[in-house]
C-alpha cells in the first residue's frame, strides 16, 4: 500500500467516525406510532398510565399479562378469581367468540373488565351484548397540522369531539380535547336496560358506558387515545383518565393486558433492536458499505485463484479388468484367452513391426532377435496360442498357462502396462 492510499483510508476512517458521532448526538425525532404499550414512552404509548396505577389503586396489586384473554382465563387460577379488574387499552381488541364468552362468564362471577378501544369484534359483541361501535369522520384541520397529516390523528380542541363524563360529580366544566384517530369512534348501540352512559362527546355521541353482567360490570370506552402519554400530559386530560378509572373498585387487584397492544406484538429480534437505534443503524449501513467498497477494490488488486486441474485418468486398464472378471465369473475361459492373445499380437505388431498372420520359423527367428527373448520360449507361447484357437472350450488351468507365458514375455521385454 502506497502513501497516498494510506492517506485516503485515514480520511475515510475519520469521516466515518465523525458521521457516527454526529448521528448519535443528533436530537432524536418523536415516534408518533400508536403502540399503546406500557413500556413505550413515545407519545401514544401508555407508560405514564401504567406507572401511575399504584397511585390510582394504592390498595391493589398490579398483574401484567402478555397472553390472550382466552389463554389467561383458561388457567383456573385466574378464571376462579373474584373482585379483580381486567384492563384492556388498545387500538383494536378483536376477541374471538370463545374469549367473549369467557370474559362474560368471568365478569358475572364478580369481576370487572375495562376496555378502551376503537375496534372490537362487532359480530360477537353485537350478538352477545347488543353492543356496536360506530364512526364519524372529522374533517377539522387544527393548528397541529404536521402531526395530523403524518400520523393520522386529529386535535379535538376546537371541534365537536371533545370528551367529558356525564356524572355531575365527575363532569368537567370544560370538556377535554384529545388527539385521536380521524375516524372518531362512538358507541352506536347498547342494551339500555342494563347499561349506564358514563361519558360522551360534545356532540352528544356516547363514548363510555358501564354494563351490568351478573355480579360484575363491563366498562367500555371508544377513546383509547385519551389514556396515552401525549394526551395525559396535555392540559387537564389526566383528570379525565383518573375519573374514568375511578369507576373501578379501588380495592380490587388489577390485571393489565399487554397482549393486544401493537408494540407487544412486534418480535424484538437482535437485528430489529439494532436497526431501531439510529446511531447503530448508521454504523450498520456504513460497515456494509465499507465491506462492499473493500470487495470491489480488493478484487482488482488480487489475482483470482487458479484452479487445480487433475490429469485425466486412464481407465482402460480398469475397464479391461472389469470385463475379464465378468468373463471369469461366467467361466468363459475361451473368451478371456482370446482377448489376451489379441492384445498380445497387437503388442507385437506395434512394438516390433511384424505381421502376425502367419506363425512359422522365420517369424519365430525375427521375433526372438527383435525382442531378445529366446526362440524356445516364443515357440512355446505360440503353440499355446494355436491350441487355444483350435479348441472349442478351455479349462481354467489352460487359461492360466497361456496367461503365465504371455506375462513372462512381457516381463522379459520390460513392458509395463498403465
Amino acid at each position: 500500500m502506497n502513501k497516498i492510499a494510506k492517506i485516503y483510508y485515514v480520511i475515510i476512517g475519520i469521516l466515518i467516525v465523525l458521521l457516527i458521532v454526529a448521528e448519535y448526538y443528533k436530537p432524536k425525532p418523536f415516534d408518533w406510532n400508536a403502540t399503546f404499550d406500557s413500556d413505550d414512552k413515545i407519545p401514544f404509548g401508555t407508560y405514564i398510565l401504567y406507572n401511575t396505577l399504584p397511585e390510582i389503586f394504592p390498595q391493589s396489586d398490579i398483574i401484567n399479562v402478555d397472553s390472550s384473554a382466552n389463554q389467561v382465563l383458561s388457567d383456573s387460577a385466574f378464571f376462579n378469581l373474584v373482585d379483580h379488574n381486567y384492563i384492556f387499552i388498545d387500538k383494536s381488541v378483536n376477541f374471538s367468540a370463545d374469549e367473549t364468552d369467557m370474559l362474560i362468564e368471568w365478569i358475572k362471577k364478580g369481576n370487572n373488565v375495562f376496555i378502551a378501544t376503537e375496534d372490537i369484534n362487532v359480530e360477537y359483541w353485537e350478538k352477545k351484548l347488543n353492543i356496536s361501535i360506530g364512526s364519524k369522520t372529522n374533517f377539522f384541520s387544527a393548528i397541529d397540522g404536521e402531526i395530523e397529516s403524518k400520523f393520522n390523528v386529529i386535535n379535538s380542541d376546537s371541534n365537536n369531539f371533545k370528551v367529558n363524563l356525564v356524572n355531575p360529580g365527575l363532569k368537567s366544566e370544560k370538556a377535554y380535547g384529545i388527539f385521536q384517530s380521524y375516524m372518531v369512534r362512538y358507541i352506536a348501540s347498547f342494551d339500555t336496560s342494563r347499561s349506564t352512559v358514563l361519558g360522551n362527546y360534545s356532540n352528544g355521541d356516547v363514548n363510555f358506558i358501564a354494563m351490568e353482567l351478573g355480579e360484575g360490570k363491563l366498562y367500555l370506552s371508544s377513546v383509547p387515545y385519551a389514556f396515552t402519554n401525549f394526551n395525559m400530559l396535555r392540559g387537564e386530560n389526566h383528570e379525565y383518565v383518573y375519573k374514568s378509572l375511578s369507576y373501578l373498585p379501588s380495592n380490587n387487584n388489577i390485571i393489565w393486558d399487554e397482549h393486544y397492544s401493537i408494540g407487544s406484538n412486534v418480535a424484538m429480534s437482535p437485528l430489529r433492536y439494532f436497526l431501531s437505534q439510529p446511531a447503530l443503524t448508521w454504523a450498520y449501513y456504513v460497515a456494509i458499505g465499507g465491506i462492499v467498497v473493500y470487495i470491489i477494490f480488493a478484487a482488482k488488486r488480487k489475482q483470482s485463484a487458479i484452479p487445480i486441474i487433475e490429469a485425466p485418468r486412464n481407465s482402460t486398464v480398469e475397464f479391461v479388468q472389469t470385463i475379464s472378471n465378468l468373463y471369469l465369473q461366467n467361466r468363459e475361459h475361451k473368451k478371456i484367452a482370446t482377448k489376451k492373445i489379441k492384445f498380445f499380437l497387437e503388442f507385437i505388431r506395434n512394438k516390433y513391426r511384424l505381421t502376425t498372420s502367419k506363425f512359422d520359423d522365420e517369424f519365430y527367428v525375427l521375433l526372438s532377435k527383435k525382442s531378445g527373448v529366446d526362440e524356445n520360449t516364443i515357440r512355446s507361447i505360440f503353440q499355446s496360442i494355436k491350441h487355444v484357437n483350435e479348441s472349442a472350450r478351455l479349462d481354467f488351468d489352460t487359461l492360466k498357462q497361456v496367461n503365465e507365458k504371455i506375462e513372462k514375455f512381457y516381463k522379459k521385454v520390460n513392458y509395463e502396462r498403465n
